[in-house]
């Protein structure tokens, strides 16, 4: 067993009352002062009171909900039947936009003006979005079709789709034919 000297007890007090002599000496501060002015009229002193300013930022994160899946319906006469339901949402208070869309034909598909042509898988596919004027898929293939869609918490953006396509291959009844995907951009506004 050591031995501790009577000297190392008095070290470590001086040490623990130094420490805590310059902590509240750190600390101790009036948390809210202000000088109170002398009022020339009354000649009494002001009540020392002041103004706290409050400022937020806004979070500039956008945050929207868009399809992942549209399923789309082939009836026998060429015309491709899309769901009367297809929304962009969101629930952010940031103001957005809706500023383009791309179109990616998939697999053997084609996008094109029409299906005059007869050739195999031609998809002819007009896109609304909100109340923008409808327009063509295949004028977003090479670019993004340029767009100004305010989207607004709490109110949807429709978008409206209706096609045909020519002389079907490789679908079947139990095989989807994947038609295109559109790639969104969403802005803030």
């Amino acid at each position: 067993m050591t031995k501790t000297s009577r000297f190392n007890y008095i070290k470590r007090g001086l040490v623990g009352v130094c420490a805590a002599t310059m902590l509240t000496g750190l600390c101790a501060g009036t948390a809210f002062a202000t000088d109170a002015e002398l009022n020339a009229t009354t000649g009494a002193y002001g009540d020392g009171s002041n103004t706290t300013k409050v400022s937020a930022t806004v979070s500039s994160q956008v945050s929207a909900t868009i399809p992942t899946v549209v399923p789309a319906y082939i009836k026998t006469n060429g015309e491709i039947q899309f769901p009367n339901s297809v929304v962009i949402s969101t629930d952010s208070i940031t103001a957005m936009k809706i500023t383009g869309v791309k179109a990616t034909a998939l697999g053997n598909v084609t996008l094109a003006a029409d299906t005059t042509g007869n050739v195999a898988n031609t998809v002819a596919m007009k896109l609304t979005v909100g109340s923008e004027s409808e327009f063509g898929l295949e004028s977003a293939v090479d670019a993004a079709k340029d767009l100004t869609t305010p989207l607004v918490k709490g109110s949807d953006v429709a978008i409206g789709l209706n096609g045909s396509i020519s002389n079907v291959t490789g679908a079947s009844t139990v095989t989807a034919l994947d038609l295109v995907n559109l790639t969104w951009t969403i802005t803030a506004a």
